[in-house]
């Protein structure tokens, strides 16, 4: 069994943590799943950094979830995350507030080693869930990755006839469907496996990143329109532009939704790495798009 995961720890921004979770228990209140890319940097040793969570358009029930993110608003995400010296370093989730007597059911199993094998070994999974007790009820983060052989398992389709909601993998060797136990585990030859044998817990930290996430977040059910970029423009009037954009829900804003020209984010986005101040005009540029 692989003891330890191929990073040492995980940090979250502390913001970006806290108006993800605020949203999945008091918007959605846990009643269905919901989803994250998490992007930011990764040290020397392997130690992952996330300073912020872009949240893709998706489809979440109380036990699927399925994330778009290979659309023009998530390539957009990508370069403006390069532009500020940040790539997409892991994925985030939320699990649904039903009951269930396992860690990680077998679908999130196979979405974990579906995601460590498309972006690296250095890509962590942030599980957020609500645990009820007779104190009241607390929400905690929880962070894995999975086993290279979890990973390869799911590359080659092992688990394609397994059932999904269970902890517990019901393992079918692509190839040769018919042996009876088709893969080892603990020395053992084994059909059924437990779900936790394929985790690598990753110890999980948090810090205050560069960014603030004070703008509206992006495809959710509530709103971000011209309403709420006047409130938000309004409320930062006061603040030095390079202060205002280092939100990067407000950059993919910008870029998605009133659609300036990338060469002008670019010029955004490299002035918040930097910290230099933008020229006056891309403020009246913003102010006069947005009916101020």
């Amino acid at each position: 069994r692989q003891e330890k995961a191929k990073v040492p720890s995980l940090s979250l921004d502390r913001h970006a943590a806290n108006m993800f979770q605020q949203y999945v228990s008091q918007a959605l209140a846990f009643s269905v799943k919901r989803g994250g890319l998490m992007y930011g940097t990764v040290g020397e040793e392997g130690a992952v950094k996330v300073d912020f969570i872009y949240e893709p358009p998706q489809d979440g029930t109380a036990s699927s979830l399925l994330l778009h993110c290979d659309g023009e608003e998530a390539a957009t995400v990508d370069k403006l995350a390069g532009v500020l010296g940040m790539k997409r370093v892991g994925w985030i989730f939320s699990q649904s507030s039903e009951e269930r007597d396992h860690l990680l059911s077998t679908a999130e199993v196979v979405d974990m080693g579906r995601w460590q094998s498309r972006e690296g070994e250095t890509f962590v999974t942030a599980v957020v869930s609500i645990c009820h007790s007779d104190e009241g009820s607390q929400v905690e983060f929880e962070a894995y990755q999975c086993s290279e052989q979890c990973t390869k398992l799911v590359s080659e389709g092992w688990f394609e006839g397994s059932p999904m909601d269970k902890g517990i993998s019901e393992l079918t060797n692509p190839e040769e469907p018919g042996i009876e136990k088709p893969v080892v585990v603990a020395g053992l030859d084994a059909k059924q496996v437990d779900n936790e044998w394929f985790l690598c817990p990753v110890n999980i930290l948090d810090h205050e990143g560069p960014l603030k996430c004070e703008f509206p977040i992006e495809n959710r059910l509530t709103p971000q329109g011209m309403a709420e970029l006047r409130d938000f423009l309004q409320g930062e009037k006061h603040r030095p532009l390079v202060q205002v954009l280092a939100d990067f829900h407000f950059l993919l804003y910008l870029a998605a939704k009133l659609g300036l020209e990338w060469g002008d984010m670019a010029t955004l986005a490299a002035a918040v790495a930097t910290g230099d101040e933008v020229g006056d005009g891309y403020r009246l540029i913003i102010e006069s798009m947005a009916g101020l």
